[in-house]
C-alpha cells in the first residue's frame, strides 16, 4: 500500500513535465466553454487538483528542493538552524508563543467590537496555549542550557512537561464546550469582512498543516517534549478550524441555511472533543509509561551522581565476569555520568543507538536481560511470540536483588545464575556497541559478535523496534 502511495505522488517523470500543460488545458476545457455543469468537470478538478499536489511533492523532493537547502546551508544561521533539531524546535516554539498571543490577543480586541462572549472565548483559549508553549520553551531551553542531564533527572522532566501538556489539552475541551454553548444559544452569529475572513482561514489552515507535518515528523521522535509539542499544535489546529468553520456558516449563510447552521457545529464540536480528549489522554498515558520506562530502563542513578559501595560492587562483578575472557582492562570509567542512554553518548562519544541498553523483565520466576540499541524499545507482540507473556519490566527496587546490579549500570556481565540474556538485533547495525559495566560511570566497546561470546548462553532474540517503526 505504502509502494502505491508513494508511486501515485512521484510518478515517471514525464508526467510531471506535461502536468502544468494538462493543468491548463483541463482548466480551459470547464471554464472557458463554460462547462463547469458538466458531469466530467468534476474529474477534471480532481485530476487537476492530483497533478498539483505531484508538482508540488517534485519540487519539495527533487532538484528545486535540494538547490533551495543547499542556498539555505550556505547562510550561517539558517545553516545552523538546519542542521540544529533542538534550535529548530526551540524556533518553532517561539513562534508557536509570539501567534498565540497576537492572535488571542486580536480576538480580544475584537471583543470591542461586538460578540464580546465569542471572541473573548477564543481568546482565552489561545493564550492557554501560549501559555502551555512557553512552559515547553522553558523546559527546552532549560534541557540545552542547564546541567540537570548529569544529575540524571532530565528526562524525567520532559517526560512530566509532556504529561502537564496532556492536562492542559485536556483542560481545553471545557473552552471547546464554552464556544459549543455559545453556537447552541445563537451567541455566533459573527460577521467577518473579507479581509477578516481571509485571514482566519490563512491562520487556520497555516496551523493545521504544520500541525500534520509536525505529527508526521513526532513518529520519528523519542523526545516527549516534541511530541508534546506537535500534539498541542494539533489541538490548536482543530479548534481553529472548528472556530473557523463557525465564522463562515453564520458570515455567509441566508436564512434558509439556519438549521445546517445550528446543526453542523454541533456535529463538528463534539468529533473535535472526542479528538482533543483522545490526544490529551494518549499524552498523557505515552508521558507516564516514558516516565516508567525511564525508571526501569536502568537510566536512574543515586542523587548527586556519587558512586555508592554497591555500585563500585557491581563494577567489581562485571570486571571479574570480563577478566575470564581477557577482557578486564577495556572496561572504560568516567568521571561524568554513564546512566542514561544520551549520557553514555556523551561520555564515550558515539551516536546514542550504539548504547547498548539492557531492560529486564520478570518472565515466569526468572529474569530476561534483553540487550538493544539505545534508540529501540521492546515490541509488546514480538516480545509475546518470543517469551510467550507480556512484558513486565522489574521494578527499580528489584532490580539489584534479582539481577546483582544497582539500576543506572545494569549489564549482561557477572548477572544471578535465575537470569537470562537475550541479545537484541537491533545491535547488528552496528560495528561495534557499548554495553554498561556495572555502574552508572562505566562502558566497554564491543562486536556484537564479541558480546555474544562473553555472555555464555545468551540467545539472540528479535523482539524491539525502531523508532522508524
Amino acid at each position: 500500500m505504502k509502494q502505491i502511495f508513494l508511486a501515485l505522488l512521484k510518478p515517471h517523470g514525464l508526467i510531471v513535465a506535461l502536468a502544468p500543460a494538462i493543468m491548463v488545458a483541463l482548466m480551459v476545457g470547464v471554464f472557458a466553454f463554460g462547462n463547469e455543469g458538466h458531469p466530467l468537470a468534476s474529474a477534471a478538478y480532481v485530476l487537476s487538483f492530483y497533478l498539483l499536489v505531484v508538482v508540488c511533492v517534485w519540487i519539495a523532493t527533487e532538484q528545486p528542493a535540494q538547490r533551495l537547502r543547499q542556498a539555505v546551508r550556505s547562510h550561517k544561521t539558517l545553516g545552523r538552524l538546519m542542521d540544529d533539531a533542538n534550535l529548530r524546535r526551540r524556533a518553532s516554539l517561539q513562534a508557536g508563543v509570539v501567534a498565540d498571543l497576537l492572535w488571542g490577543g486580536a480576538n480580544f480586541a475584537l471583543s470591542l467590537t461586538g460578540a464580546a462572549a465569542w471572541f473573548i472565548t477564543l481568546g482565552c483559549y489561545y493564550f492557554l496555549f501560549a501559555t502551555l508553549r512557553a512552559l515547553l520553551l522553558r523546559r527546552l531551553r532549560a534541557q540545552h542550557t542547564s546541567a540537570l542531564d548529569e544529575s540524571g533527572t532530565a528526562a524525567l522532566q520532559d517526560c512530566r512537561a509532556a504529561r502537564f501538556c496532556g492536562i492542559i489539552i485536556l483542560a481545553s475541551t471545557v473552552i471547546l464546550t464554552g464556544i459549543a454553548t455559545l453556537v447552541a444559544n445563537g451567541d455566533s452569529v459573527i460577521r467577518y469582512d473579507e479581509i477578516s475572513a481571509i485571514v482566519l482561514a490563512t491562520f487556520t489552515f497555516y496551523v493545521l498543516i504544520s500541525a500534520i507535518v509536525g505529527r508526521i515528523k513526532a513518529r520519528r521522535s523519542n523526545s516527549m517534549l516534541f511530541i508534546a509539542h506537535t500534539r498541542a499544535n494539533l489541538a490548536i489546529a482543530l479548534v481553529s478550524l472548528f472556530t473557523l468553520e463557525v465564522a463562515l456558516l453564520s458570515t455567509f449563510s441566508t436564512a434558509q441555511d439556519a438549521e445546517l447552521v445550528s446543526f453542523m457545529p454541533m456535529v463538528t464540536g463534539a468529533a473535535i472533543a472526542i479528538a482533543l480528549c483522545t490526544l490529551g489522554v494518549a499524552t498523557i498515558i505515552q508521558a507516564n509509561n516514558a516516565l516508567r520506562q525511564h525508571s526501569h530502563d536502568h537510566l536512574y542513578f543515586d542523587q548527586g551522581n556519587i558512586r555508592t559501595e554497591r555500585q563500585n560492587m557491581s563494577l567489581s562483578r562485571a570486571k571479574e565476569h570480563l577478566a575470564q575472557f581477557g577482557r578486564a582492562d577495556d572496561i572504560m570509567e568516567f568521571d561524568t555520568s554513564s546512566a542514561t542512554v544520551e549520557l553514555a553518548a556523551q561520555a564515550v562519544g558515539c551516536e546514542p543507538a550504539r548504547i547498548a541498553k539492557t531492560l529486564s523483565f520478570a518472565v515466569g520466576d526468572r529474569v530476561a536481560l534483553v540487550v538493544c540499541a539505545g534508540d529501540a524499545r521492546v515490541a509488546n507482540p514480538k516480545f509475546k511470540e518470543q517469551f510467550h507473556a507480556k512484558p513486565k519490566m522489574l521494578k527499580a527496587e528489584e532490580a539489584e536483588e534479582r539481577i546483582g546490579h544497582a539500576v543506572g549500570g545494569v549489564c549482561p556481565f557477572g548477572v544471578n545464575d535465575d537470569c537470562d540474556v537475550y541479545l537484541d538485533e537491533t545491535l547488528r547495525r552496528f560495528a561495534t556497541v557499548f554495553p554498561a559495566c556495572g555502574n552508572s560511570n562505566s562502558a566497554i566497546e564491543l562486536a556484537p559478535d564479541d558480546l555474544e561470546q562473553l555472555t555464555p548462553g545468551s540467545t539472540w532474540v528479535d523482539v524491539c523496534k525502531l523508532p522508524e517503526e
